[in-house]
């Protein structure tokens, strides 16, 4: 992939116009095939203040999350301040049991959460009881669907590698 930079550029699809100059550079991607695009700014008020706000309210940030995803987001972020804090005793292996449980109780599709309490049994040296659980689990998702198998399998690999 090469990536091209134009300076004072206009960009025109018909009679629409797509980029004008005063917006700044115009960046230029072009080879076989993208792999991967994000269609926006990540921070839209930021973006909107820095390029001058064209006079337009940014849009509101959309997000997944609704009443069903809220407790499963929730579990992510216990997990993910368990992670954060680093140490591990007796009360942190026993808030990933609880996560654990209920994964299996309210989250039966939920792969990536099972990983991640894996990889920090792994490389914490816990050996917990629901392991074989996650485990187990996880190989039943990997069956339903090619994409998600393949993901599911390579963090595997990866946390019995303890590449993680």
């Amino acid at each position: 992939m090469v990536l091209a930079t134009f300076d004072r550029c206009t960009v025109r699809l018909g009679e629409e116009t797509l980029f004008r100059p005063e917006w700044g550079e115009f960046d230029l991607a072009f080879g076989r095939k993208v792999v991967s695009v994000f269609g926006g700014a990540a921070d839209r008020g930021a973006y909107v203040a820095a390029t001058g706000g064209y006079g337009q309210k940014p849009e509101a940030q959309k997000s997944n999350l609704t009443g069903e995803t809220g407790e499963l987001n929730e579990l992510y972020r216990k997990v993910r301040e368990l992670r954060e804090a680093g140490g591990f005793g007796t009360r942190e292996s026993g808030s990933l049991d609880a996560v654990a449980q209920l994964l299996d109780s309210g989250y039966p599709d939920d792969w990536l959460l099972r990983l991640e309490l894996l990889e920090l049994s792994r490389t914490h040296g816990l050996s917990a009881p629901w392991e074989r659980v996650v485990r187990t689990r996880l190989g039943e998702l990997a069956q339903r669907s090619k994409a998600e198998g393949e993901l599911i399998d390579r963090g595997l690999r990866l946390i019995d590698q303890g590449e993680l």
